[in-house]
C-alpha cells in the first residue's frame, strides 16, 4: 500500500510541529528557572537574535539542524520515541504530534502569545 502525498505532508508536519515544541518548550523553562534570552543563544551560535526568534516563532522554522544547535546552545539534548498508533483511539490522538503536559502547554501558549 503506497501511502498519499497529503498523508506523508501531514506526517512531517506532525514531526516537525512536535520538535518545535519539544525546544521551545526548553527554552521556557530555561528563560524561567535561569533568565536565558534569545539574545544568549544567539551570542553562543554566533548569530543574530532575529534568527533565534524566527526558528522559535514557527514549526515550518524548525529544522532538525535549527533544533540541534539550539539544544546544543541550551546544553540540552532531545530524546524520540517512535509509536505504533492505537488505532481504536485515532479520533483522539493530536493532529500535530503528541500531547503536552499542563505546565509546558502553558509555556509554549504564552510564548506564542508573545511572539
Amino acid at each position: 500500500m503506497q501511502i498519499g502525498e497529503q498523508n506523508q505532508a501531514a506526517a512531517v508536519r506532525a514531526a516537525q510541529s512536535a520538535l518545535w515544541r519539544s525546544v521551545v518548550c526548553r527554552f521556557r523553562e530555561l528563560e524561567h528557572a535561569s533568565a536565558l534570552k534569545q539574545a544568549d543563544l544567539a551570542r553562543r551560535l554566533g548569530v543574530s537574535r532575529p534568527q533565534i526568534h524566527e526558528w522559535l516563532s514557527d514549526p515550518q522554522n524548525m529544522t532538525i539542524k535549527a533544533a540541534g544547535r539550539l539544544l546544543l546552545a541550551m546544553d540540552s539534548s532531545l530524546s524520540c520515541t517512535a509509536e505504533v498508533p492505537d488505532v481504536t483511539s485515532k479520533n483522539e490522538r493530536s493532529a500535530d504530534g503528541p500531547r503536552l503536559s499542563n505546565r509546558r502547554r502553558g509555556w509554549l501558549e504564552e510564548y506564542e502569545r508573545q511572539s
